[in-house]
């Protein structure tokens, strides 16, 4: 599922850019090495052919020579090539700040969640938290117009991604979400973040080696090393075994499925974005895949009878999920920014510290106590976070293919 949805994703983009570069086959080329006298030739000739002759009454040769003045002042030299490389590094900070963001976003509506984790139907509450990010995501779209949901437009999205995008949604927002509210109920906030936390790094430097040509560096490997070694740390802090050992074992294997659905989700979100001006378009379209699965699944389990379906739901939890809910946009909107500048398998290693801030947050809001081995596993958790960001003090930062 996840190669269909990239596939439709990569050919839709192959297109919009044989749209957009027709312009630019026959234009001189500057490579190390080569002369300016030699470029100003190719200039002249590539001008002579594509530029009609004053016979035709369509040019002067006064405007031919402004057109090769501007084109030798394109010409890449080492000054502009720095300041690419200087605002690709800004570019991918401000993925590690946002991923940042991120983590502590879904730490706080994990622990909103938790608070009435168990109280609310869990498919109507990955419904309802979806709803302001939607709802803002139509405003967006409405007042922005961006050229991605624009039909004339070669950056049209197009049918095949906008399917593949729109599964995408279900299988995260609407499966993943689903299975976390069990994973919190079953097993707490700092278990059930450990879980899904390691599916999804691990999932995630699968997905960005296999689909997206993306190889974590030698520091990442060893900053997901550190990073699974304290999810494990973490995970001995389960419930004593005994005779509900069943429901801690599943309670963390559900949060693990979480986790590699949220990663699938990152990874399609990256391979969209690579076409320019698709945020809104990608994340709306993914939302909505989320909102309209959940609510058709609901109106099938209930015999079409809303008020079954959402009856049971009183004030305060209603303003719980709404609260959750615009939390969650803003980690949504931070994650779909942060996998634009930053590799898939970067901003999962500082997802990870969504555990720390879950961890301290149980403690803080629901008397959880911090063991010796949930402190152990932050620890390490940090240590690799830390770890994998190393490269950056090189002013080398990790970021996938040209978005």
């Amino acid at each position: 599922m996840l190669a269909w949805c990239i596939r439709r994703l990569e050919v839709d983009r192959r297109g919009s850019d044989r749209a957009n570069s027709t312009w630019c086959q026959q234009r001189p080329r500057y490579t190390p090495g080569t002369s300016d006298i030699s470029l100003v030739g190719a200039v002249i000739a590539s001008t002579s052919r594509a530029s009609p002759s004053p016979r035709n009454g369509c040019s002067a040769p006064g405007a031919v020579m402004v057109h090769q003045r501007s084109t030798v002042a394109r010409v890449t030299t080492d000054d502009a090539a720095a300041e690419r490389s200087r605002r690709a590094s800004r570019l991918a900070w401000a993925g590690i700040a946002l991923g940042v963001l991120s983590s502590i976003c879904y730490a706080t509506v994990n622990a909103l969640l938790r608070s009435i984790a168990g109280e609310v139907d869990p498919f109507v509450g990955a419904m309802v938290r979806q709803l302001p990010l939607l709802a803002a995501l139509v405003v967006g779209a409405l007042v922005l117009r961006p050229v991605a949901l624009n039909p004339a437009r070669a950056e049209f999205i197009g049918p095949r991604a906008a399917a593949a995008l729109f599964v995408t949604g279900i299988v995260a927002l609407f499966i993943g979400n689903a299975i976390l509210f069990y994973a919190l109920d079953w097993v707490g906030l700092g278990i059930s973040t450990a879980g899904y936390l390691g599916g999804l790094l691990l999932g995630s430097g699968l997905i960005s080696w296999v689909f997206l040509n993306e190889r974590p560096k030698p520091l990442e490997f060893v900053g997901m090393g550190a990073i699974a070694l304290g999810l494990w740390l973490t995970s001995q802090a389960a419930p004593p075994m005994g005779d509900q050992a069943w429901v801690a074992v599943v309670g963390f294997l559900l949060a693990v499925v979480t986790g590699v659905c949220y990663s699938i989700s990152n990874a399609v979100s990256r391979s969209s974005q690579r076409t320019p001006g698709r945020f809104i378009a990608t994340l709306g379209l993914i939302t909505l895949g989320a909102v309209v699965s959940v609510f058709v699944f609901l109106l099938i389990r209930d015999g079409f009878d809303l008020t079954v379906t959402f009856g049971t739901v009183t004030g305060f939890q209603l303003a719980v999920l709404l609260l959750a809910g615009l939390v969650n946009g803003a980690a949504l909107v931070s994650i779909t920014v942060a996998v634009h500048h930053a590799t898939v398998t970067t901003v999962s290693m500082l997802n990870s510290l969504v555990l720390v801030f879950g961890i301290v947050f149980g403690f803080l809001f629901f008397d959880e106590p911090v063991t010796l081995f949930l402190a152990a596993g932050s620890l390490c958790i940090l240590a690799g976070v830390i770890i994998g960001q190393l490269r950056f003090r090189r002013g080398t930062p990790t970021v996938g293919p040209p978005a």
